[in-house]
């Protein structure tokens, strides 16, 4: 998994921190922030990468779109 920007299907921009494990299960979970406001987020891997159908069309939920403009974030 890369570390950096991703674009998520409805337009917000996250960058990934880090990749964690789940206390419980020890499912690898996915740390992000929205570069806009900076909120924190926690998603399993799996559904991090997971399709969603939109229109019907399937399409990721997050796309890595790492760019050096966002290189500060």
């Amino acid at each position: 998994m890369k570390i950096g920007i991703y674009k998520h299907f409805k337009w917000w921009l996250y960058k990934v921190l880090y990749l964690a494990k789940e206390t419980e299960k020890l499912e690898e979970v996915v740390v992000y922030k929205n570069i806009n406001n900076n909120q924190i987020w926690i998603r399993k891997k799996k559904e991090f990468f997971e399709k969603i159908k939109r229109n019907s069309i399937n399409i990721p939920r997050f796309k890595y779109i790492w760019n050096e403009t966002y290189k500060n974030y």
